[in-house]
């Protein structure tokens, strides 16, 4: 990420981070932008296209462009992750997934190795209503349950809560699977807003390919 940014710097382009964006108008010519912080207030900007790329609050920046529909409306799933004692890490070299069930919203808890040698357990999938990246230490027996099958040398007491991440769905409890949604909107009326909303953890692995992707979205405009 430091690299990307550094690029990105180099050609003279711009990060302002601790900025809230606070409205998004359709102007003749692209969008009038609103955003603030606390050391310089409030200020806007003109922009041709606007790349709505906001994680789990890619939905709201939506309905600030005036997008208001059930279909972008995002649906929390957290993942809770806990770590494996460090002399019980050592026995394994690789990724290990279980069998996904089909009504999961996961692929199932499963053995994550780090670039220390370190070795987590998880996610699960709880659907929620906030954003709360606090591990349930209660779930450990959980765990230690869904992951003794394969990984027989994982005792519960040596197991501990980790970190949590939260997946922005498109799909909710119980329904079908949702995609990516990556869209132009014109034919919504708002011409040059781009919007990448539902975009799970696999997105990151392939970020540079939706770079790409956009970027053609981005080049149309303007043919």
């Amino acid at each position: 990420m430091k690299t990307l940014a550094a690029q990105l710097e180099s050609r003279n382009g711009m990060i302002a981070y601790n900025t809230e964006l606070i409205g998004i108008d359709k102007a003749k010519d692209g969008f009038e932008v609103t955003v603030g912080d606390k050391r310089e207030g409030v200020f806007k900007f003109s922009t041709r296209v606007f790349i709505n790329c906001a994680g789990l609050n890619s939905d709201k920046v939506a309905r600030l462009a005036g997008l208001i529909k059930d279909e972008y409306k995002l649906k929390y799933c957290k993942g809770d992750y806990f770590r494996v004692c460090p002399s019980k890490a050592k026995f394994i070299n690789q990724l290990i997934y279980p069998v996904p069930k089909e009504d999961r919203a996961g692929l199932g808890i499963h053995a994550t190795l780090d670039l220390a040698g370190g070795l987590r357990l998880g996610p699960d999938d709880e659907y929620i209503d906030k954003i709360d990246y606090n591990v349930d230490a209660s779930k450990a027996k959980i765990f230690y349950e869904g992951v003794r099958k394969f990984l027989p040398f994982i005792q519960l007491e040596g197991i501990s809560p980790d970190m949590a991440g939260i997946r922005p769905k498109l799909q909710g409890p119980q329904e079908a699977f949702r995609d990516f949604m990556i869209k132009e909107e014109t034919s919504n009326g708002l011409s040059g807003l781009i919007n990448l909303i539902g975009i799970e953890s696999p997105g990151l692995t392939s970020s540079l390919s939706i770079a790409k992707m956009v970027k053609e979205i981005v080049s149309t405009l303007h043919r």
